[in-house]
Formats: C-alpha cells, sequence, structure tokens
C-alpha cells in the first residue's frame, strides 16, 4: 500500500478532464497520481473526441470557440499540446432540410489535434512529476484515518491499493460508480461516431463538406440538437436518440457525425446494439449528405456524462472532506481548462502547506 498525506492527490479519471487537473494540481507543488483505466496517453475509444458543444460551447472532436486564450496559456507552459487553427463552417438549424443548409463565411476557430495532446499529455505529466497508473479503481473510495483509500485493480506492478489526502473524480460517465451519492444532475449517455482513419476517395464521395473540411475546415450544424435532449432527461419516459451532423478532422483521418442516446434515470446502462446506432446515424447522415451516409467508416462508441442544467460538477463533493468532482462538461474543450485551475486553486487553497512547485517548461 502507497501511505499518503492530507496533500497527496488521486486523480481517477485520465481523459481530458483529469489530465488537465492533474497538470493543473502538480504545477501548484502538490504530489499528484493519475490513476487511469485505459491507457495513458491515449483516448479511451474517442471520449474527449465525442462531445459535441452548444452554439457557444463548441467541443466536437476537439473544437473551440473563438477564445482561445485558456488553451494558449496551456501551451506557453507544457509545449504544443496540439493547438491549431480551423476554418469553421456551420450549417443551418433545419438540417433535415438540405434546401436551407446555410453554409455562410467561414470562422476562424480552434482545434485540439487530439492525437498530438495525447502524445503530449503523458510528457508534461511526466517533466511535473505525476505518477502515472494504468489501473481500475474496484470501488468507491473510503475515508479511513484522515485519508482515502483506492483499491486497485488491474495494475501490471505496484500497488494494490493507494492512501491519499485529496481524491478528484474526474472519470465523466464513470463517476456516479465511484461516488453514488452525486447529485442527480449528473447524468450519463451513450455518443456514437462514425471514424475514418483515412480520407476518403473524393471522386468516389464527391461532398462539398468533405471538401471543405479536407481543407482544414470543420463543418457543424448552427446549433446542436443534443444539449436540448440532455436538459429534458430528467422527465423522460423511456429512452430518446439524437443525431448532430458534424464533420472534424482527426489526425489523417475524420470523424462524421454524433448520435446520442440518453436513458431515464441515473444509470448508465449496458451499450446500445451498436449496429442499429449505426445505422440511426447513417440515416440521420443521409438527410443532411447521403455522400455522409455512405462512408466506409467505422463505428466506435463510448458512455459520456453530462449534467441537466448544463453547469458541470466541478468542486468539492458534499459530505466528504477531500473529495473532489470534475465531470458533466458539454463543451468540454471550451470548459475544462478553466475549471481544471479553479479546482486546483480550491484544493490547493484547503491545505496548509504544499511543496515549493515544479520549474517551467523549456521546449
Amino acid at each position: 500500500m502507497h501511505r499518503g498525506r492530507p496533500g497527496d492527490v488521486a486523480v481517477i479519471g485520465g481523459g481530458l478532464a483529469g489530465g488537465l487537473v492533474a497538470l493543473e494540481i502538480a504545477e501548484r507543488g502538490l504530489a499528484v497520481v493519475l490513476v487511469s483505466a485505459g491507457s495513458l496517453g491515449l483516448p479511451t475509444a474517442l471520449g474527449p473526441a465525442i462531445p459535441l458543444g452548444s452554439a457557444t460551447s463548441w467541443s466536437y472532436a476537439g473544437v473551440l470557440g473563438p477564445d482561445l486564450g485558456a488553451w494558449g496559456q496551456l501551451q506557453e507552459r507544457h509545449g504544443d499540446l496540439g493547438l491549431r487553427r480551423r476554418r469553421l463552417y456551420r450549417h443551418g438549424q433545419a438540417w433535415l432540410d438540405p434546401s436551407r443548409l446555410l453554409p455562410g463565411a467561414p470562422q476562424a476557430f480552434g482545434q485540439v489535434d487530439l492525437n498530438r495532446f495525447y502524445q503530449a499529455l503523458p510528457l508534461a505529466l511526466d517533466r511535473l512529476g505525476v505518477r502515472q497508473l494504468q489501473a481500475q479503481v474496484a470501488q468507491p473510495p473510503r475515508r479511513m484515518g484522515g485519508l482515502w483509500q483506492l483499491e486497485l485493480q488491474g495494475q501490471a506492478d505496484g500497488p494494490p491499493s493507494l492512501q491519499v489526502g485529496q481524491v478528484v473524480l474526474a472519470a465523466g460517465a464513470g463517476c456516479r460508480a465511484l461516488w453514488p451519492g452525486l447529485g442527480e444532475s449528473l447524468r450519463s449517455s451513450w455518443a456514437g461516431i462514425l471514424h475514418l482513419e483515412a480520407w476518403p476517395d473524393p471522386k468516389r464521395y464527391p461532398s462539398r463538406w468533405l471538401r471543405r473540411a479536407r481543407g482544414g475546415g470543420v463543418v457543424l450544424p448552427q446549433a446542436m440538437v443534443r444539449p436540448a435532449l440532455e436538459q429534458r432527461a430528467g422527465s423522460l419516459a423511456q429512452e430518446e436518440w439524437v443525431v448532430d451532423p458534424g464533420l472534424a478532422c482527426l489526425g489523417d483521418g475524420l470523424l462524421v457525425g454524433q448520435i446520442s442516446l440518453v436513458r431515464p434515470g441515473l444509470e448508465l446502462g449496458a451499450p446500445p446494439d451498436r449496429a442499429v446506432m449505426e445505422s440511426r446515424l447513417r440515416q440521420g447522415l443521409g438527410h443532411f449528405d447521403p455522400v455522409l451516409a455512405e462512408l466506409p467508416a467505422r463505428y466506435r462508441q463510448v458512455p459520456v456524462s453530462f449534467c441537466l442544467d448544463g453547469k458541470a460538477l466541478a468542486g468539492p463533493v458534499a459530505g466528504a472532506p477531500g473529495l473532489w468532482a470534475l465531470a458533466g462538461f458539454r463543451g468540454a474543450f471550451g470548459e475544462v481548462p478553466r475549471a481544471a485551475q479553479a479546482l486546483a486553486d480550491q484544493i490547493t487553497s484547503s491545505l496548509a502547506s504544499p511543496r515549493e512547485p515544479p520549474g517551467p517548461f523549456v521546449g
């Protein structure tokens, strides 16, 4: 067992939220261990690539709004994390009616190259002395003698448990299993997307939207339909699904569209049938652009978290001293950097005397 101290922090979840908050906490001089069930430095399935943002909080495939300040500051401190300028094309709200598509003039936005981000993240964590463990937290953390104890499974080597003073739940849709008492606003859904690992032949798949994406653009709806479904999640009597059409680069390939399945209640439930979900997604894309529905893409789906009111959990967990939550973001890439900074400040201020922080990144 690793015997911890009040200033030791365990972050559970190696995705966008967990990775960035671990960086922020370590920069403030605290000892941090990042526990992730997936391979650190790689997205678990496409977790951080999946969530779509609202009209003012873009998040699809790492797309950011025009305010890129937080990501610029991150790159000043940690080197190239994948921030790239993109041109954003938005189509009309009535996406089921192709005659009303309104491409308009492209706008300057940004995108975090996910492949680059997940290559750079483990190196940035290592420079700050963050311990990175590939393991699963087997049960909810337990408070023992003023410290939190985590029982671990799946480690190739290392201790079967950890004791730390502070725990951050940043495991997205897995947070409720780690702490069932989280507020009822936190919900989870299943999100699916089509992933092309290489660009399709433009002669075989002629599409103006594919041309714009291939030229470095991102195509998104004028307004997403997923947020409205999430807001109604508390009153659903049966599961519902919606499709948001979009296109964005992922390395040398492409992400196309998203289908979101929301169920009643607090539990995530079993994964939906992949063939059924893929068929629904392709059908929805076909109303937008028939070419997109026929692309030779692989269907991928993951669970994601959201909050009914659109306000993410980012702070202490009531009745559990030293336990913190960072989950439920609607526009993750636009919201997480500043939320991670604020949470790291809260954790640091709750402790008496953190260690001196490491020196700045030199690239």
